[in-house]
């Protein structure tokens, strides 16, 4: 918790100041219909990205997204899978219009560099070349997004302590 505020789940992306890093799809994700939740309840994909949805529980599930790119994929049995595209990049809530208390978020990031954080509210960025960024954290419970501008020295190992007090975000 910060500030009040659960961080896990929230999603982080780099975004390069200025310019726009090479955005390739990833792999496949996958999200499961399990215990009447969407588990993980938050992902981050690159553009391009096909998510795998599963349902793993023994009731008739729906998946749906009322934006920014909406769709419907019908309603699946127990072991049906199913598949989607994402293309547009931005918050794209997960519904299923049977159980209404289900609710998972799709963060389609233009960057290869991003992160969910943990159940502790942790997460990792390896790899990010040298230079000046802007993070971009959305937090579900919020549904709000935050952005602070942040440095990558190539001789010393960044570490972050994000704090979200108000509708703010400050780096210490």
């Amino acid at each position: 918790m910060n500030g009040g505020v659960p961080l896990n789940g929230a999603a982080l992306y780099l975004e390069a100041t200025p310019g726009v890093l090479d955005t390739p799809p990833l792999d496949p994700v996958s999200i499961d219909q399990e215990h009447l939740r969407f588990l993980p309840g938050s992902i981050a994909v690159t553009p391009g990205t096909r998510v795998l949805f599963r349902n793993s529980d023994p009731v008739m599930h729906n998946i749906f997204s009322p934006g920014p790119e909406p769709f419907d994929l019908g309603t699946r049995a127990r072991g049906q899978l199913v598949s989607h595209e994402f293309r547009s990049v931005g918050i794209h809530v997960m519904l299923c219009n049977i159980h209404p208390e289900m609710v998972a978020y799709v963060n389609v990031v233009p960057s290869p560099y991003f992160a969910v954080a943990d159940d502790r509210g942790e997460f990792q960025l390896p790899d990010v070349p040298a230079g000046d960024y802007t993070l971009h954290v959305w937090v579900p419970r919020r549904r709000a997004r935050h952005s602070v501008p942040v440095r990558v020295d190539p001789e010393a190992p960044a570490s972050l302590d994000l704090v979200i007090t108000g509708g703010s975000l400050r780096v210490r």
